[in-house]
């Protein structure tokens, strides 16, 4: 239950761990798109070019030097682990959804339309089901057996998820209100603070300008000198969230929302 607004934001100033190096073999030529699983053992990626091919890797976070090619694919796209480690979510960027298991075998179309939506930004909310923006229209949930159902109706945008399922966390574009908490069984929605990304200027209209064949909503001015997604994300024990703003300054940084005492 959401019960008002965060109780509070400070930019977080800590210590980094590389990984592995996107610039060196295997992950040379292409950077590639990476998730981090829910218990932070593992590392998905995807959309790099090695030998002139994408390929879905895997990576150990203990061990990076670990990798484990899953599947090559024809398209580049958002990778994702189900929170059991045995999917893996494919996001095609032509608005398709596939999924497969953790070994690259049965991989098949799980949802997917011609043009005139933007299906963005899945995430996992069980081990059976995945959410996706159907931007401006809301939020859907598209389980393992292909059933849909909606979510949300708002113009919600990144959504993420808290590690036990129990709450859905997004931001908002076109316009930008802040980031807002959803119950994912009833579709309840709550705002938690305003990030100030961007200081609200890209995505400060209430609809976009063009279309395009594929993404059929096209932000003539998104590309500005402030230009930020808050993409927030719940920390292990959902107590807090983390996004990206410019609200310090010039340039993105990394805060912190404390929701002690208003997610019960």
């Amino acid at each position: 239950m959401v019960t008002g607004l965060s109780s509070g934001i400070a930019n977080i100033r800590g210590k980094t761990k590389q990984l592995f190096d996107c610039f060196k073999s295997p992950f040379a030529n292409k950077a590639p798109i990476l998730n981090i699983s829910r218990n932070l053992l593992k590392a998905i990626l995807s959309r790099f070019n090695y030998a002139k091919k994408y390929h879905v890797v895997l990576v150990s976070t203990d061990d990076p030097g670990a990798v484990y090619y899953i599947k090559e694919l024809s398209y580049g796209g958002i990778t994702l682990l189900s929170p059991d480690n045995k999917h893996i979510l494919c996001h095609k960027s032509e608005q398709e959804i596939w999924c497969c298991d953790i070994d690259g075998k049965n991989y098949h179309h799980l949802y997917g339309h011609g043009t005139g939506k933007w299906l963005t930004h899945p995430n996992w909310l069980s081990n059976n089901e995945i959410i996706v923006a159907d931007w401006p229209n809301g939020l859907i949930g598209i389980s393992l057996n292909g059933d849909v159902r909606e979510i949300s109706k708002f113009n919600s945008w990144h959504p993420t998820v808290s590690s036990d399922g129990s709450l859905i966390a997004c931001d908002t574009m076109m316009p930008d209100t802040g980031i807002y908490a959803i119950n994912p069984v009833d579709g309840e929605k709550r705002l938690l603070f305003h990030p100030e990304s961007a200081v609200q200027k890209q995505w400060a209209k209430s609809s976009p300008p063009k279309r395009s064949p594929f993404i059929p909503f096209f932000i003539k001015d998104q590309f500005g000198s402030q230009w930020q997604h808050p993409h927030p994300s719940f920390s292990p024990d959902g107590k807090k969230i983390i996004f990206n703003s410019t609200r310090g300054g010039k340039y993105s940084q990394v805060f912190i929302a404390f929701l002690e005492g208003i997610i019960e």
